[in-house]
C-alpha cells in the first residue's frame, strides 16, 4: 500500500536518520528541503474549500472555540482570508472590556461580541463579513450563563438570526433551561435560525442526562436540527461532540461538517453552507497617493515654475476664482509627482512578518497534519497491512510537530527582523517609530477600524445638521444684541485686521499638525514641502480676504466623516462627525485667530477664569485652582458644593449675531466684523461614505475643524460671569463648573443659593440658545468624613436645572480627573493605575521583538505618562497610592530590562537615569511654579502667590522667596500652592541660576532634572 511517504525515506533506517537530522535544533529549513508530500493530501482549508467551491453563492457560516483571540490572532486572520468566511462564530473569545480592540478586530470583518467577564468566563463574538447587511440583537446583561451573541443578517430574500451559544464546562447543563425563556423574543420573527456554538454537552453520549436535557429544552422546543456528527474535541483521552450547528431548515444546508485545522486552540472547525444568497461582495477600493518616487526637490522646482502670473488675470478681490487656480495648480503638480492609485481590498491583510516562505511552511504543516490524522484514522480501521505502518504514523507526526516549530519559529524570526527594521531603526525618526508601533498593535490606536456604514449619508448628514439647523427665537435674538448695543464698549482699543507677509504664512503653515485633506483634496504636506515658493502669493490672498471682508466660498465647505460612537452603529445618532477643511483655509484662520487673540489677550475682555484655547492655559491650571479653594474650604472645616454642568452641541447651536455682537462689544471694528460674519455664514458640508451626500447649508454654530471656531465659542460664553452672583466658577470652553463653601450646618442655605445660580445659567444658557444636558449635568459634596457624618444627618433639598432634579455622586469625571466627596483620590488612581497596566500587558506581547531603548521608549509614552496628566494635583496623595503608582514604574523597569518579579531594579533606574514617580510629580511641580513665578502661567494663579518683599521691605536673603502659606491640616500641607513654593524656595540656591528671570523653561528644566537625579543616586554625584 502507498502511503505517500516520500520514495527516499521508504527505508525505516533512512526515515529515522531523517527524524535525526530534522530533530537537530540547528536544522536550517532553507539549507535542506522539507520531504515532499503527494498532492492528495490537502491542507484542511483546501479541503473545505473543495467541499463548498460549488456553493459560492450560498451563506457560510462557521464556527471554532478560539481559547483566545488574542492568542491565536495571526491564525484567524489566516482562516478568514484563505476561506472568505461570510459569519465566523467564536467561543472562548477571552476577550473583556480592557482588550484593545487592535487584538481582535480584523479588517474586513465587524465583529459583534459579548465579553469575558468573572461571572460569564469566556466570551462570545460574530465575524460578520462587509457587505453582508446586519443588526446586532441585544442580549439582557443579566443573563450570564449560558453566554451568546446574535445577530440578524439579511440576505437577498430573506431575514437570518445567527447566533453563537458557549457553556462553561464548569457550569450545570441545567443552566440551558434559561433558553427557553431567551430564545423566543430572539428568534420570533425570524423564518431561517441558525445557531452555533461550543455547548460542552457530549453528544457522542445520546443517552447521557446532558444530551436528554438538551433535546428536551433545546432542540425539540425551537425544532432545531443538530448537523455535525463527527467529533469536535479529540484529546489523547478523550473524545467529544461539543461544538454544534443547529439549524431551523435542515433541508437548506448544502454542505455541513468539521475540520481539524493546526494552530488555533483544540477544538475543531465545524462550518455549513446554507442555500440562502448572499449579497454579491463589492470589494472595498482605497484610493491614495503613491509616494515611492516622490522627490521633494523635484516637486519643490515644479511649485517655484508654476504659472502663478495667471492670478494677475482676476481682480484683487476675486478671491474664489484665484483660490480656484491656486488648486488647479497644486493639485495638477500633485498629481504629477505622486499620482493616485486604487487597492482593491479582497480580504484581510496579512501581518508583515508572515513572507511567502512562512505561508509555504504554513501550508506544508498544515498537509503533514491532515496526513498523520488519516494515517491514524486508518490504524484504527485497520486497514494497513504494512508492518512498519505504525513507524510511519510516528515519523509523519515527527515531521508535523517539527513543521509546527520551525512555523513558529520562523514567524519569531521573521518578527524580529520586522519590528527591528521598522520599529527599533527608527527610534531617530518619531514619528515613523510611533506609527509602526501603532500599525503592529504594539499600542492601542486610537484610529477607528475599517467599518462598513450602511446609513444613506444624506441621512447622516440631515442628523449631524439637526443642532445646526434648529429653529431659533428670532425676538431672543433681537433682545441679546440690543443688550450689547446698548452697553458702552469693554475697551476703548479698536480691532481690525492688519497686514501680514510671507514669513507671517511660513510660521502658520509650520504649526498645522494634521495632513488630512479638504474638499480640494490637497494635504498640508505638499503645502508645507513647498511654502518658500508660495508664501507670498498665499500673503497676497489672505491680505485681500481682510481687505475685502470676505472668506473664500471654497474654504468654507466641508466633508464630514462620520466616526462610530460605540463598536456597531445601526442609527445615525451612533455616529460623530468629523469635518475635513481645506489646508489653506486653516492657513488663513491661525493668521486670524492670533491677530484677534493678541488684542482680546492685551485688553483682557474674556474672562480669566475661561481657560480654553488660551497660551499658558490648560485643563490642569484650571483644575489646579478649583483644587486650591477646595483645599481651603476643607482647611476651614467647610464644605464644597461642586457643580459640573454639560451642554449638548454647544458648538453646533453658537448663534452668529449673538458671537458678532459681543465681539463689537469687544472693540472689533466693522471691517472685521465684516470678515467674521462672512467666515461665519453661508457654510456647507456634505458627509462622505461609499457615496457622497448632498451639500447642506450650515446655519448656526462654528465650524467644527476649524481654528478660529473655538475662540469665537469662548466670546459666546465670556459673559456668563455676569450670571453667577454667588459662589466660584470656572469654565472650560463649554465645560461650566461652579461650587460653593459653606458649613454643613448652612447646607439648606448653600442649596437656596445654588438654585438661585442654576437659574441664572439656565436663563443665559437659553438666551444663548445654548441647551444644557441636565442628564449628564452632576453634581457632588465634598468635605472631611466628619463633616459627611454630620450632613448625613441634614434632610438636603434638591439641586435642580431647568425643571430636573441633579444627581449627586460620590465621585465625578471633571475635565477627565476624578474628584471624590473626600479628595483623597483613591478613585483616580486606581483607574489610571489598572489603564497602565493594560497598556503594559498589552506591549509585553511584544517585548521580545523590541530593543531595551524602544521598550523605554514605549513606557514613557504610553504607559507612565499617564501619570503625567494632573499629578501636579494628587501632591498630597497617601503612601498607598504613591507606593502604587510606584510599583507601576517598577513594572515598567522589568518589562525594559527582561527582569522578573523579585529582581532588584535599583540599577535598571541608575542606568537610565529615570527619576522614580515621586521625583517626577516634583519636577512638574517645580516647572510650573517656576512658570508662575515668571508670569508666563495663567493669571488666577499667578494671584495665588505672594513673595516675603510684598510682605515687609527687610532686606533678607529670602526676601525674594515665596510665602508659604498655613495650612491647618495635613491634607492641604502636601497640596500644590504650599509643598511646591516650600520645594522651589528649598532648589532655587542650589541650581546656581544668574539672572533667573532670564532662565528658560527648558533650562530650569534640565537643572531641576539634574539635581532630583543626585538627590535620588547620591553616589553618582
Amino acid at each position: 500500500m502507498d502511503n505517500n511517504l516520500p520514495e527516499a525515506y521508504v527505508d525505516l533506517e533512512a526515515e529515522a536518520d531523517y527524524i535525526t537530522n530534522f530533530l537537530d535544533p540547528k536544522y536550517d529549513l532553507e539549507e535542506r528541503p522539507i520531504p515532499k508530500i503527494s498532492d492528495d493530501f490537502l491542507t484542511p482549508y483546501e479541503e473545505i474549500k473543495k467541499k463548498l467551491i460549488q456553493y459560492v453563492n450560498n451563506l457560510t457560516y462557521f464556527h471554532i472555540n478560539a481559547g483566545s483571540i488574542p492568542k491565536h490572532y495571526d491564525e484567524i486572520v489566516r482562516l478568514l482570508s484563505i476561506l472568505g468566511v461570510d459569519i465566523l462564530g467564536v467561543s472562548e473569545t477571552f476577550i473583556c472590556e480592557k482588550t484593545p480592540k487592535m487584538l481582535y478586530e480584523i479588517p474586513g470583518y465587524t465583529f459583534i461580541h459579548r465579553d469575558r467577564t468573572m461571572k460569564s468566563r469566556g466570551g462570545t463574538g460574530l465575524y460578520i463579513k462587509n457587505g453582508l447587511e446586519f443588526k446586532e440583537i441585544k442580549i439582557s446583561e443579566n443573563i450570564i450563563q449560558p453566554e451568546m451573541c446574535f445577530a440578524e443578517i439579511k440576505c437577498q430574500f430573506a431575514k437570518v438570526v445567527v447566533g453563537v451559544i458557549y457553556k462553561s464546562p464548569l457550569i450545570s447543563y441545567t443552566e440551558y433551561s434559561v433558553l427557553t425563556e431567551v430564545l423566543p423574543p430572539i428568534i420570533t420573527g425570524y423564518e431561517h435560525h441558525i445557531i452555533m456554538g461550543d455547548f460542552n454537552v457530549n453528544q457522542l453520549k445520546p443517552d447521557s442526562s446532558a444530551c436528554k436535557f438538551f433535546r428536551e429544552h433545546v432542540l425539540e422546543p425551537f425544532d432545531l436540527t443538530q448537523l455535525v456528527t463527527e467529533p469536535t474535541r479529540v484529546t489523547k483521552s478523550t473524545t467529544s461532540l461539543i461544538d454544534y450547528l443547529l439549524v431551523s431548515y435542515p433541508e437548506n444546508v448544502k454542505v455541513a461538517g468539521v475540520a481539524d485545522i493546526p494552530g488555533i486552540a483544540d477544538h475543531h472547525l465545524v462550518f455549513c453552507s446554507y442555500a440562502l444568497k448572499k449579497p454579491k461582495f463589492k470589494p472595498k477600493i482605497i484610493v491614495k497617493r503613491k509616494m515611492d518616487n516622490f522627490n521633494i526637490e523635484h516637486f519643490k522646482n515644479d511649485i517655484a515654475f508654476a504659472p502663478w502670473g495667471s492670478l494677475s488675470a482676476f481682480d484683487h478681490g476675486d478671491l474664489d476664482n484665484k483660490i480656484t487656480v491656486i488648486e488647479n495648480i497644486f493639485r495638477d503638480i500633485i498629481d504629477k509627482h505622486c499620482p493616485k492609485v486604487e487597492i482593491r481590498v479582497t480580504h484581510p491583510p496579512a501581518s508583515a512578518w508572515l513572507t511567502p516562505e512562512i505561508k509555504q511552511l504554513q501550508n506544508d504543516r498544515d498537509k503533514y497534519y491532515s496526513k498523520f490524522k488519516k494515517m491514524k484514522k486508518m490504524e484504527k480501521k485497520e486497514k494497513s497491512n504494512d508492518p512498519h505502518f505504525k513507524s510511519k504514523i510516528q515519523i509523519t507526526e515527527n515531521i508535523y510537530h517539527q513543521l509546527r516549530n520551525k512555523v513558529t519559529h520562523a514567524i519569531r524570526k521573521s518578527k524580529i527582523q520586522v519590528f527591528d527594521e521598522k520599529i527599533n531603526k527608527k527610534l531617530k525618526q518619531p514619528k515613523q517609530f510611533y506609527h509602526a508601533l501603532k500599525k503592529f498593535n504594539v499600542v492601542d490606536s486610537k484610529n477607528c477600524s475599517s467599518h462598513e456604514i450602511k446609513i444613506s449619508p444624506d441621512i447622516l448628514n440631515n442628523s449631524f445638521l439637526s443642532n445646526n439647523n434648529a429653529e431659533i427665537d428670532a425676538n431672543i435674538i433681537l433682545q441679546e444684541v440690543t443688550k450689547f448695543q446698548n452697553k458702552p464698549c469693554a475697551t476703548n482699543a479698536q480691532f481690525n485686521f492688519s497686514e501680514v507677509n510671507g514669513l507671517e504664512v511660513i510660521k502658520a503653515v509650520k504649526s498645522i499638525k494634521t495632513n488630512a485633506t479638504g474638499i480640494d483634496d490637497i494635504s498640508s504636506f505638499f503645502i508645507k514641502a513647498s511654502i518658500e515658493h508660495t508664501a507670498d502669493i498665499l500673503a497676497d490672498i489672505i491680505n485681500a480676504s481682510f481687505v475685502n471682508n470676505f472668506f473664500p466660498t471654497r474654504w468654507k465647505q466641508a466633508i464630514v466623516k462620520p466616526i462610530p460612537k460605540i463598536s456597531n452603529p445601526i442609527k445615525a445618532s451612533d455616529y460623530r462627525p468629523i469635518s475635513l477643511l481645506p489646508a489653506f483655509s486653516k492657513i488663513a484662520e491661525k493668521i486670524a485667530a492670533k491677530q484677534m487673540m493678541e488684542f482680546l489677550k492685551e485688553h483682557k475682555v474674556l474672562d480669566k477664569l475661561q481657560s480654553a484655547y488660551k497660551t499658558a492655559h490648560s485643563t490642569i491650571t484650571a483644575l489646579l485652582t478649583v483644587t486650591d479653594d477646595i483645599y481651603k474650604a476643607l482647611d476651614d472645616s467647610e464644605m464644597v458644593l461642586l457643580t459640573l454642568l454639560d451642554y449638548s452641541k454647544a458648538f453646533d447651536t453658537a448663534n452668529h449675531k449673538l458671537i458678532v455682537a459681543k465681539l463689537k462689544y469687544f472693540g472689533f471694528q466693522e471691517n472685521a466684523l465684516s470678515w467674521i460674519t462672512s467666515y461665519l455664514s453661508n457654510r456647507s458640508q456634505m458627509v462622505r461614505t461609499d457615496t457622497d451626500s448632498d451639500w447642506k447649508v450650515i446655519q448656526n454654530g462654528v465650524p467644527q475643524g476649524s481654528i478660529l471656531g473655538p475662540l469665537l465659542f469662548t466670546v459666546l460664553v465670556s459673559d456668563i460671569s455676569d450670571n453667577i452672583t454667588s459662589g466660584s466658577y470656572h469654565t472650560y470652553a463649554d465645560d461650566v463648573q461652579w461650587y460653593l463653601n459653606f458649613k454643613h450646618s448652612e447646607a439648606a442655605t448653600a442649596f437656596a443659593t445654588a438654585n438661585t445660580v442654576m437659574d441664572n445659567i439656565v436663563s443665559f444658557s437659553k438666551n444663548n440658545f445654548l441647551k444644557l444636558n441636565t442628564d449628564k449635568t452632576k453634581y457632588i459634596i465634598i468635605g472631611s468624613q466628619h463633616s459627611h457624618k454630620k450632613l448625613a444627618e441634614i434632610q438636603l433639598p434638591p439641586l435642580v436645572v431647568n425643571g430636573d432634579i441633579i444627581e449627586r455622586k460620590t465621585d465625578v469625571k471633571n475635565l477627565g480627573i476624578i474628584f471624590d466627596e473626600h479628595m483623597f483620590w483613591t478613585n483616580y488612581i486606581d483607574s489610571i493605575v489598572s489603564k497602565a497596566y493594560g497598556r503594559l500587558k498589552q506591549a509585553y506581547k511584544f517585548r521580545n521583538f523590541l530593543s531595551i531603548e524602544s521598550r523605554f521608549n514605549i513606557i514613557e509614552t504610553y504607559v507612565l505618562s499617564l501619570f503625567n496628566y494632573g499629578n501636579i494635583l494628587y501632591q498630597n496623595i497617601s503612601a498607598r497610592l504613591a507606593n502604587k503608582i510606584q510599583r507601576v514604574q517598577n513594572s515598567c523597569m522589568r518589562f525594559v530590562f527582561g527582569l522578573r518579579k523579585y529582581d532588584h531594579i535599583s540599577h535598571c533606574f541608575e542606568t537610565k537615569k529615570t527619576l522614580n514617580m515621586e521625583n517626577r510629580r516634583k519636577l512638574h511641580s517645580l516647572i510650573l511654579m517656576h512658570k508662575i513665578s515668571l508670569g508666563l502661567a495663567p493669571e488666577y494663579l499667578s494671584e495665588k502667590i505672594i513673595r516675603h518683599s510684598d510682605i515687609h521691605t527687610y532686606n533678607t536673603r529670602a526676601r525674594e522667596n515665596i510665602a508659604v502659606p498655613r495650612a491647618n491640616s495635613t491634607l492641604r500641607s502636601n497640596t500644590f500652592f504650599i509643598s511646591a513654593p516650600k520645594l522651589y524656595n528649598d532648589i532655587l540656591p542650589k541650581l546656581n541660576l544668574n539672572q533667573l528671570s532670564k532662565v528658560s523653561i527648558n533650562t530650569f528644566r534640565e537643572k531641576c532634572k539634574k539635581y532630583l537625579i543626585s538627590q535620588q543616586f547620591p553616589h553618582l554625584v
